[in-house]
């Protein structure tokens, strides 16, 4: 009886731990996406209303489209 009860306690610890590792990358995934966001909310709120801020910036594929939609725009309401 005891050797089945120390295999369960030892397949236990290895779970446990593989799961606490999955937990604490999860964890630090989602403190670096609130981090990010910070900063671009940091970054939009701290601007300087001189200078136009290019929202579309980094945003990948597709965004120099929107950029020049924003841009025409713009450029009718004036």
């Amino acid at each position: 009886m005891a050797t089945p009860l120390r295999e369960l306690q030892r397949l236990i610890r290895l779970r446990l731990a593989e799961d606490r590792d999955v937990v604490g990358f999860d964890l630090a995934a989602l403190r670096m996406i609130a981090r990010v966001a910070n900063d671009r909310k940091d970054s939009f709120l701290s601007h300087d209303e001189t200078q136009p801020k290019d929202i579309w910036a980094g945003l990948g594929l597709g965004s120099d489209v929107a950029a020049a939609l924003e841009g025409r725009s713009r450029k009718r309401q004036l």
